[in-house]
């Protein structure tokens, strides 16, 4: 064993013990040690719960391996439904009740499996499915925006003087509005790389370094932090900062006691694992009022949970039931079911020796059954026996088996008569012999076909609809045969555009490379050519005309069939007092006409700003406005003195 820790998160990342469960155990520092030695346990409650006396029944149900099985839920407990792999745990709670509760509570439209039908659905409002699904595909998706937590702080800086000052509302500081995020990577932090030939990959964005907004929402502050240093921050340091904001930190806490103190408010949904993305969706229920009576359900909810995370898990569970819910766990692990109110054993076995109830009751009543094999295993949960840790070196080795010889028995591919062969592997192994002789019959039709063959077969039935039938050669046995290769002297093909560069795949990889590293250049001038940010843009304007009074200007046209004269009214009704109409600045309503049938060059005037030190902000703005206003184009043009 490997155990990694101390803790999770920033904690975590070295190595805390290392050898046999024995020696792990042993170790004092080893959170993992702990548990397999019983100085930690998940504790079996004291006191089970009785519920309210409701019940909810499932009548008929014959699903799958279900045998028309009638089966009581009580309310107001927690409930474990457990049976060996088969034995139609899932078929009964998450592809029969959880469908028929969702269309009857919810509208949803999802199919129930066959039964006759439910009593006491009047007794429920409504029924949750938590899994491990991720919450988020993209790296906009983050814990604190699926809580609903990130929503409260938007509206904390949006209400600080700075932010009033300069008109920003809450929108401005979500990643997911075009004003306020980087332009560059549209708020993700992260830009995705699309190639034809290689796999997608999202590198850091270059603009903003990962932090997902630009530099005038980022001027923004509380308590000296902007809001991506806020999004950074682990959920146990924001709930720190966040003291005094009953708000934020009731919603931070609940995440603090599913377990999630240790991740970051921000971190992109991809990177969380399938354990964490269930506790942040326990977490934004935890954080919905609730009516105390809902029926949440969780299918295998430990698969990957550490003994800790399980702790944390029931927690949660506990604290759901307390408040009145009933929840359904399908679930093989012993500290939920000793841990539970309830359970339901499905069995005997699996397939087509399941589907029925082998008990039900109280852990303790399961245990009483001398045929659950659920119940023989908490006959010796509850008896408290000592722990007793597996000892490695009772267990035989494996030895490390070196590969044979490829052999080949019986071939009889064209005229080859019953042919044995033996090639020595590392070697290299020359077939002669005349021509039409049968070389290529063993060597082609026979070894490299039966390596094919292999190698198709290990596809899945989706791929290999692409690939074709390959027939299993004449022969009677392959034994030791790697993946193979066949190299041979055909034209690779009869394409003039094939090059020595499309057959051996080296100019796919250099289209990849030029597409994605090359620089273009302005065929003109020279200059290098890329798109850039609003920062970028107010940074070269305050660089390259530092001292200089400038237009900011924002090249339009006319909509569709409209005229220049309806165009310049439109403007003015929005507010534009000028405009330069080819290099001329007027003030609207124009005195003089334009000609309509002559192409012009409009401009409208955004600002006319020295750029000079501390003037960035106003730059800034500009520039946004005028890349709004213009669908990403402007104009900057000195001011003669």
């Amino acid at each position: 064993m490997v155990d990694f820790g101390p803790g999770a998160g920033q904690r975590g990342g070295e190595i805390v013990a290392m050898g046999t469960p024995r020696q792990v155990a042993r170790c004092s520092g080893s959170l993992t040690g702990r548990y397999l030695a019983g100085r930690d346990e998940v504790a079996a409650p004291e006191h089970r719960r009785n519920g309210d006396g409701e019940r909810i029944i499932v009548r008929g149900a014959r699903h799958n391996n279900l045998r028309d099985l009638t089966v009581e839920f009580p309310l107001g407990r927690l409930i474990a439904v457990t049976g060996v792999s088969g034995s139609g745990k899932s078929s009964l709670v998450t592809d029969t009740l959880f469908p028929a509760l969702a269309r009857a509570l919810q509208g949803s439209e999802a199919e129930a499996g066959d039964h006759e039908g439910i009593d006491g659905l009047e007794l429920l409002d409504k029924t949750v499915m938590i899994d491990q699904d991720p919450i988020g595909r993209t790296p906009r998706s983050n814990p604190g925006t699926y809580v609903g937590v990130f929503d409260h702080i938007r509206r904390l800086y949006a209400e600080l003087p700075e932010s009033r000052q300069r008109g920003y509302a809450p929108g401005r500081f979500s990643f997911n509005v075009e004003e306020g995020r980087c332009s560059a990577c549209e708020g993700h932090g992260a830009i995705k790389l699309e190639s034809d030939f290689l796999a997608d990959v999202w590198v850091e964005c270059e603009a903003c370094s990962g932090r997902r907004y630009d530099d005038e929402t980022l001027g923004v502050r509380y308590r000296g932090r902007n809001i991506a240093e806020v999004l950074a921050m682990e959920v146990g340091e924001a709930l720190e900062f966040f003291a005094n904001q009953p708000k934020i930190r009731s919603m931070l806490q609940i995440m603090e006691d599913v377990g999630l103190g240790y991740i970051k408010l921000g971190q992109p949904a991809p990177t969380l694992s399938g354990g964490e993305a269930q506790r942040v969706k326990l977490a934004e229920e935890l954080a919905r009022p609730r009516t105390g009576r809902t029926l949440y359900i969780l299918d295998e909810p430990t698969t990957g949970l550490h003994f800790a995370d399980v702790q944390h898990l029931l927690n949660v569970l506990h604290r759901f039931v307390d408040e009145g819910n009933t929840v359904i766990v399908v679930e093989h692990h012993p500290d939920i079911v000793k841990s539970a109110d309830w359970v339901i054993d499905l069995g005997p076995e699996g397939g087509a020796e399941g589907g029925t109830i082998v008990a039900a009751g109280t852990p303790e009543e399961v245990a009483a059954c001398a045929h659950s094999h659920t119940g023989a295993m908490l006959r010796e949960l509850l008896s408290k026996g000592e722990v007793e840790v597996a000892d490695v070196h009772s267990a035989t080795r494996r030895r490390h088996v070196k590969p044979g010889d490829i052999v080949v028995s019986g071939a009889r591919e064209h005229n080859l008569r019953s042919v044995d062969a033996k090639i020595p592997r590392h070697k290299l192994t020359v077939i002669s012999g005349m021509s039409g002789s049968g070389k290529s019959s063993l060597a082609l039709d026979t070894i490299y076909a039966e390596g094919q063959r292999r190698y198709v077969e290990s596809l899945s039935s989706y791929a290999r609809q692409f690939v074709g039938q390959i027939d299993k050669p004449k022969v009677d046995r392959v034994t030791g045969l790697p993946p193979a290769v066949a190299i041979d002297q055909k034209q690779p093909s009869h394409n003039p555009r094939s090059t020595v560069g499309t057959v051996t795949t080296i100019y796919d990889y250099a289209r990849v490379l030029f597409a994605r590293l090359a620089t273009p250049h302005c065929p003109r001038c020279g200059a290098e050519v890329g798109a850039k940010t609003q920062d970028q843009i107010a940074a070269e304007l305050m660089s390259e005309f530092r001292g200089q009074r400038v237009l900011i200007l924002a090249p339009i046209e006319p909509r569709g069939n409209e005229e220049w004269a309806e165009l310049f009214e439109r403007l003015h009704r929005q507010g534009w007092m000028r405009v330069r109409v080819d290099g001329e600045v007027q003030h609207l309503p124009l005195e003089r006409a334009i000609r309509r049938r002559r192409q012009h060059s409009v401009e409208v005037v955004v600002d006319r700003v020295d750029l000079a030190e501390g003037r960035r902000s106003r730059v800034a703005e500009a520039v946004e406005t005028a890349l709004g206003l213009s669908g990403g184009r402007l104009t900057a043009a000195p001011v003669a003195p």
